[in-house]
């Protein structure tokens, strides 16, 4: 998997913020995988709701 499409992956979030960001060899800067972290849960809640309200008209 291409390093581009890794860092949005939540585990590599995860991984890149227990990780020393002294190293160079990171996908993403500090603020990448806390947005990584956040936005997943915002995303997967937005279509669990368009998909219900799909299905319930």
């Amino acid at each position: 998997m291409s390093p581009a499409l890794d860092a949005l992956l939540p585990v590599s979030a995860g991984r890149n913020l227990l990780l020393d960001p002294a190293g160079d060899d990171l996908t993403a800067g500090p603020w990448h995988p806390a947005a990584v972290l956040v936005a997943w849960p915002l995303i997967a809640t937005l279509a669990a709701g368009v998909l219900l309200a799909r299905r319930d008209a």
